[in-house]
């Protein structure tokens, strides 16, 4: 509901005010009550409101203190922009899970690949050799003990090359000759 609201009031270049008003609305709306409803957000007649029980109220409150994060980052928001680290981990769900190309619905197959993911970015790729090992007191088969130090020195490998080019580009700079002579009336040969 949230998503929606944020690209709609994007599309229709609203204020940032429009859409914390739409945003504080979201769960009324959910719930059933349309008083507060605008007419380019829903189509419901407003007339068919509903009252809540006091259930319902304790939910609804709940619910409202849990978006307030939501609604005071509505400046950010209104852009509809993705921030750069909410690309990065999907990019890498969609490489463990192998993107859209399969469909991996059953029994909780996306679930666990995507708890991959994210151990895999924690604790690097040697996770699955300590986990292994920790929970079964068995070093693990080879196999799986070769790809995590296989992973590590690709690792180590990048980290360091970047690290070895960004220190040879600072050292490879051209340094800039200042003949006397032709530099009279400028910097420090001024006169």
């Amino acid at each position: 509901m949230a998503r929606r609201t944020i690209a709609n009031n994007y599309k229709m270049g609203f204020d940032v005010e429009t859409l914390k008003e739409d945003l504080k609305n979201g769960p009324k709306h959910i719930f059933g009550d349309h008083k507060m409803c605008k007419d380019y957000y829903c189509k419901i007649d407003k007339n068919e409101s509903v009252s809540f029980s006091v259930d319902t109220q304790k939910v609804l409150e709940r619910v409202e203190d849990v978006l307030k994060p939501l609604v005071r980052k509505a400046p950010q928001l209104i852009t509809n922009y993705i921030s750069n680290l909410a690309e990065n981990v999907m990019s890498l769900v969609a490489k463990f899970t192998g993107g859209k190309q399969i469909s991996r619905r059953k029994k909780g197959s996306f679930t666990h690949r995507t708890y991959g993911v994210v151990l895999d970015f924690q604790y690097g790729p040697d996770w699955t050799h300590k986990t292994w090992k920790k929970t079964t007191l068995i070093s693990p088969f080879s196999p799986l003990r070769k790809f995590a130090e296989k992973t590590n020195k690709q690792m180590d490998y990048k980290r360091k090359s970047l690290y070895n080019s960004f220190m040879d580009s600072s050292k490879n700079k051209k340094v800039k000759i200042i003949q006397k002579s032709g530099e009279e009336d400028y910097g420090e040969y001024c006169q």
